[in-house]
């Protein structure tokens, strides 16, 4: 049965009758209860009228959702929208499991606990999270602790980025760094393999401890016992006999195959013998690609898995390919100070087996002989008039241009012979004839 404000107001003003009251105190008495309630009304299954005020710490268990346009609310179920003022969560999360938590005005922010990722914000000044996934579609985003981690997609910002303490990326697309570098490395342009027998078709060049087995092919870890395990190549016993090229990027591929999965507290990773900082070695199916950057002083290439409370685990390894990142130019195409400053590669030394370089499209190619010795034996990618200047900038080893050794696009010298830079820095250029690379002059910087 339903009851009208009439009936309440007249059933408490009989009340207040009865207690001694006076007619006027007992009707306003009435008025002010009824009043009262009428701001009240929670509902399990439905909504909380917009405009009315719900006391902060108030539980609503409702799966249609909460509506409120000021105060606290906690949702144990169904989504929460705030139209006006917010909604402000001092402990715990706000977690979207099916419905989004939107914000149509204000913000929302969380001083202990995440928004959850995959949330997505529509309005407001920005996002505050300590932790967990935001996606804003409008306002920006600040993480404060746990940083800003995009797995997948891309990351689209409308002003500009920090990049550490003194580097922004503004709107514009202006890179200012200062008190710091700039590498550029393209992943495409690859130098020769570093390790030997990495398909694992012989097993001279490779050691083990603990559960790692190379006797068979392919390398095998089989838990035994919870300890340290590794499978090593050492440095001696790589390409170059001496390891890889210090503080170089280099782009590792392997295979795996998972007979049973590691259990317990279990990690594999390439070690900082050979990389600047340990890297996770995926061990679930399949293959793989890690980048990593090489150790001031690269020594022995150590894969080690390291496993405590473990009870089983099988997997293999396979086809293991290592080799150093040489690709990357920076595009100064743009007029800057009045002048036009063309495409520039840079090529580090691996060691004195002859090699074509691509250089489509550069104008400076920088050979850099600091980690070893450079052999050009010709070029590819030239078109009939460009003009490359080849810049020897250190001489460290010697730098060797090959005359007219066969390859797809020859380097005539003027000489006639190679061109050597022994231990000293210099340049040359050469312009291309559609056939080949023909040299109009060299110099020595420095003896």
């Amino acid at each position: 049965m339903a009851y009208t404000d009439r009936d309440v107001k007249v059933a408490f003003r009989q009340l207040f009758n009865a207690a001694g009251f006076s007619s006027s105190d007992a009707s306003d008495a009435a008025d002010e209860i009824v009043d009262t309630l009428d701001t009240i009304s929670v509902t399990t299954t439905g909504s909380i009228t917009a405009g009315t005020t719900v006391a902060a710490g108030t539980t609503v268990t409702g799966a249609t959702g909460v509506t409120a346009t000021t105060g606290g609310v906690t949702a144990t179920a169904g989504g929460v929208t705030a139209t006006a003022g917010g909604v402000t969560a001092t402990a715990g999360d706000i977690t979207a499991a099916a419905d989004n938590v939107v914000a149509t005005l204000g913000d929302i922010t969380a001083t202990a606990g995440a928004v959850a990722a995959g949330t997505t914000v529509t309005g407001g000044t920005g996002v505050v999270a300590t932790t967990g996934g935001v996606t804003a579609t409008d306002g920006g985003v600040t993480a404060t602790a746990g940083g800003l981690t995009v797995t997948a997609g891309d990351s689209s910002f409308g002003a500009k980025v920090a990049i550490g303490d003194n580097s922004t990326l503004t709107k514009a697309d202006e890179l200012e760094v200062v008190g710091g570098d700039v590498f550029v490395n393209n992943v495409g342009t690859l130098g020769a393999e570093c390790l030997i027998e990495g398909d694992f078709s012989g097993h001279a060049n490779w050691d083990v401890t603990g559960d790692w087995d190379d006797s068979a092919n392919p390398a095998a870890y089989t838990w035994a016992s919870n300890t340290t395990s590794t499978l090593t190549q050492t440095a001696a016993k790589q390409v170059t006999g001496a390891g890889l090229i210090p503080n170089h990027w280099y782009k590792m591929t392997y295979v795996i195959a998972v007979t049973t999965a590691p259990d317990g507290d279990s990690a594999t990773t390439l070690t900082t013998g050979v990389a600047a900082a340990a890297q996770a070695i995926d061990v679930t199916a399949g293959a793989k690609t890690l980048y990593f950057k090489s150790a001031a002083a690269p020594a022995n290439f150590v894969i080690s898995t390291v496993v405590s409370d473990g009870t089983e685990g099988t997997f293999t390894i396979d086809d293991i390919v290592l080799k150093p990142v040489l690709g990357g130019y920076v595009d100064c195409g743009s007029v800057q100070n009045n002048s036009v400053f063309p495409r520039r590669k840079v090529w580090k030394g691996i060691n004195n087996t002859p090699i074509s370089i691509d250089v489509a499209g550069i104008g400076i190619l920088d050979l850099d002989s600091s980690t070893a010795e450079i052999v050009v034996g010709g070029l590819t990618g030239g078109t009939v008039g460009q003009v490359l200047h080849i810049l020897v900038s250190d001489g460290t080893n010697n730098v060797t241009l090959e005359d007219m050794e066969g390859d797809d696009q020859d380097i005539e010298t003027r000489q006639s012979a190679d061109l050597v830079f022994t231990g000293v820095s210099g340049g040359t250029t050469l312009i291309f004839d559609g056939t080949t690379w023909v040299e109009l002059g060299n110099a020595v910087l420095e003896a």
